[in-house]
């Protein structure tokens, strides 16, 4: 299917790597980088075929009723709360997200604050940061001692229970 006009808004041309791009401009007649700040983006994506947003970019059921030619509205990132969804359903616009864009990234977070959690992290670094170095009473736990339970056997659930076992020696269930 080749498209008539495709918008990424707000993504600066570095944001993604060259050949994301490339295979993007391969599959449509026109491709539009703009931010979703000025006046003349509702007018650009009015007439645009598919949307692409940037994670934090919005495409309420207010602006979803004025983009008469989208069929498509994707988020690249695992939410889309920005997205108007029902409304896209009104519409027939297709809106999703990418739900494996930040595997790694979220997965990442996880273990930071886990760690932050088990070692007690954000207190102690503000004692720090106050001039407060008198010994913690704040006694943490051995990672090897933490048994690790997740939630989900989604790819994220995955890759959050392989870092913890590899990352930081935790075990699951017996």
């Amino acid at each position: 299917m080749r498209l008539e006009r495709l918008v990424f808004a707000n993504f600066p041309p570095t944001t993604l790597p060259e050949d994301i791009w490339e295979r993007a401009r391969n599959c449509t007649d026109e491709l539009v980088l703009i931010s979703a700040d000025p006046p003349e983006y509702r007018s650009v994506v009015e007439d645009a075929d598919w949307l692409i947003l940037r994670l934090g970019t919005a495409a309420d059921a207010e602006f979803l009723a004025g983009a008469t030619k989208v069929r498509y509205v994707g988020v690249l990132g695992t939410d889309y709360a920005r997205i108007g969804v029902a409304a896209a359903r009104q519409h027939g616009i297709v809106a999703t997200n990418i739900a494996d864009y930040s595997t790694t990234s979220v997965a990442e977070f996880a273990l930071g604050t886990t760690l932050d959690l088990f070692r007690n992290l954000a207190p102690e670094q503000h004692r720090a940061a106050t001039g407060d170095l008198t010994e913690t009473t704040f006694i943490g736990r051995e990672r090897s001692a933490l048994r690790v339970g997740v939630v989900g056997a989604g790819n994220l659930g995955r890759h959050v229970a392989r870092i913890m076992a590899r990352g930081v020696g935790a075990s699951g269930p017996r």
